[in-house]
């Protein structure tokens, strides 16, 4: 399986698909039709462990935008909340050929100026194959010993 931010994105993106919103993942001045989701790479680590493998933290922002000044405004947003809630505790990751289930840890949420911003921590180890390197065996090598000349 292979892991990437794309199809991370695209996993998440298709645990928001039941409510039927767009969902971008790159902000975009035109053509946005509310409302919608936007998905945005937060700082993210990786740290290496043993042998050849990595553990990524990767941060994830997931903003609900709607239009400005409707009513009930909050009450949608409780009820993506809510939803978010439920849905990204657990959710399918496919990279096209293979899945798996994700948890996402760290969620906290908060509004600001009408919009929800729903922010995640995905923890998955990975495994970076790496070439082995050859190393000669000393027979094969020409050596010569210097010894000291006691004079």
């Amino acid at each position: 399986m292979i892991f990437t931010l794309s199809n991370t994105i695209n996993s998440i993106a298709g645990a928001l698909s039941e409510l039927n919103y767009p969902v971008y993942d790159s902000q975009t001045q035109q053509g946005v039709v509310t409302p919608c989701f936007f998905i945005s790479l937060m700082p993210s680590d990786i740290k290496g462990e043993a042998s050849a493998r990595y553990l990524n933290s990767l941060s994830l922002d997931i903003v609900f935008l709607q239009e400005p000044n409707i009513t009930n405004a909050t009450d949608l947003i409780y009820e993506v909340v809510d939803y978010l809630n439920e849905k990204l505790d657990l959710f399918e990751y496919s990279d096209g050929a293979e899945s798996c289930m994700l948890h996402a840890f760290d969620r906290k949420y908060r509004i600001d100026n009408m919009e929800l911003h729903y922010q995640i921590t995905l923890k998955v180890r990975t495994y970076i194959d790496v070439e082995e390197t050859k190393l000669h065996l000393l027979e094969d090598l020409t050596y010569e010993i210097k010894r000291k000349n006691p004079n």
